[in-house]
């Protein structure tokens, strides 16, 4: 997938529930991560978006990410959360991979290179930065300034 698709992604993703961010913080994340829709983002959801975001960004695909590939990640946040911004009046909006823990955190064995397991593996620490009440689900009470 080229860098321009990818960026088209992550705009697509990002400014279909922008408008909802307004007043409702987290609700663009719950939407994008919501798989069931019933307001409650799981493990098991967080687990499995994280796994397709994997191999929307494995451009070579070959079961790793490269520092390469790590710049179009960067991009793709930037300019969804830009997006976001923008529709929200220029609030703050998070979006497709807002607060994705550093690379050096996930790349476990320090090759340079994330694998798919180390990608998955760090599930639980992106799910301990976005769970900001601790009960093991992200719901629109981990957002906003009361969250």
């Amino acid at each position: 997938m080229t860098r321009l698709a990818l960026l088209a992604l992550a705009f697509a993703l990002g400014t279909g529930a922008a408008t909802a961010q307004q007043g409702n913080p987290g609700a663009n994340f719950i939407t994008q991560w919501d798989a069931d829709e019933d307001g409650i983002v799981s493990l098991e959801e967080v687990q499995t978006r994280r796994g397709d975001l994997f191999t929307t960004f494995d451009a070579d695909e070959d079961g790793q990410l490269s520092a390469e590939e790590f710049v179009v990640i960067d991009e793709s946040r930037t300019a969804n959360q830009a997006a976001m911004q923008e529709q929200a009046g220029g609030g703050q909006g998070r979006g497709l991979m807002d607060q994705e823990p550093d690379r050096a955190l996930i790349d476990t064995n320090a090759d340079g290179l994330v694998s798919r397991d180390e990608f998955l593996a760090a599930t639980a620490l992106f799910m301990s930065m976005r769970d900001r009440n601790g009960d093991n689900q992200i719901t629109a009470e981990d957002f906003g300034r009361g969250g």
